[in-house]
């Protein structure tokens, strides 16, 4: 079992949570803001299986995008 920790752009969480939560993963979720500017964050935490942890990857990676 892996823990993964996820820190994405409030915008982005929603969606991000959606494709997780329909492909079997179940999240907790922890709002933050902080950084430069101050912008909102969302944390993700997930245990994942070993074998399924490239998936929630690839998922989180498609769901998030970095910004300028």
């Amino acid at each position: 079992m892996k823990l993964v920790v996820a820190i994405v752009q409030a915008r982005d969480a929603d969606g991000l949570v959606r494709a997780l939560t329909d492909r079997g993963f179940h999240t907790t979720q922890i709002n933050s803001a902080g950084g430069f500017l101050r912008e909102s964050n969302v944390t993700l935490l997930l245990g994942v299986q070993e074998a399924y942890l490239a998936d929630v990857i690839r998922i989180t990676r498609q769901h998030s995008h970095a910004r300028t």
